[in-house]
């Protein structure tokens, strides 16, 4: 696992019991693998894992890991930097842990309904309003895919990204807002940029964000 308990605290917090402690970290190990191989790919989700498991990992499954700065061109042609906090960090902040709290609750304290996910009763047996509840899930689920990153060529209406022009004249200016954010899509992205081999075989799957209906 890249994640541990400790990553659910403030808005995401959980609470485990010790019965559910097994069950809870093999839900970590699948939605990982599961939203990893989504962003990555098999090929190079393979890739990953297995250079990480080398006895000196390469430092490019260190960043995707770890995290890392790198630098991106503003709209006004000036180099910035960009962090990207990584999988796992002493932040305890997870692109990761999003996805694993969305989908740990829809799994064991909702019930999902054509309103949205509604948690039943809580220790009290008194049921929560719906719509604060579901506010609470959609909300990690969109944490976790502004971590994730959306594709940045769908951000150009010019055929900059084709033709690899310097400085085109046509680009939504939502690119430019979209690559300051220190999303993982973004920092594979613009180190293929600089180097189209250090992440050759990415095949990148789109997670769009969800409303309180959870559509």
């Amino acid at each position: 696992m890249f994640i541990d308990s400790t990553y659910f605290r403030d808005e995401i917090r959980l609470s485990i019991n010790t019965n559910q402690v097994e069950e809870f970290n093999n839900f970590i190990t699948k939605i990982e693998k599961e939203v990893l191989i989504s962003f990555l790919g098999y090929d190079l989700y393979k890739a990953f894992i297995e250079g990480l498991e080398a006895g000196s990992p390469e430092q490019k499954w260190l960043d995707l890991r770890d995290g890392c700065e790198y630098q991106v061109e503003d709209e006004n042609g000036n180099d910035v930097y960009v962090q990207w906090i990584g999988l796992m960090n002493t932040e305890k902040k997870s692109m990761l842990a999003y996805f694993v709290y969305y989908f740990w609750m829809r799994l064991s304290q909702t019930t999902n309904t054509p309103s949205g996910e509604f948690k039943t009763v809580d220790e009290n047996n008194v049921a929560p309003p719906n719509s604060l509840y579901n506010q609470k899930v959609v909300s990690a689920y969109n944490k976790g895919c502004d971590l994730y990153g959306v594709d940045l060529t769908c951000y150009s209406s010019s055929d900059w990204f084709i033709k690899g022009l310097d400085r085109p004249y046509a680009v939504d200016l939502n690119y430019y807002e979209e690559i300051l954010k220190g999303s993982l899509y973004n920092m594979i992205y613009f180190a293929n940029e600089a180097s189209a081999d250090t992440y050759p075989n990415w095949a990148f799957t789109s997670k769009d964000k969800i409303n309180i209906l959870g559509i």
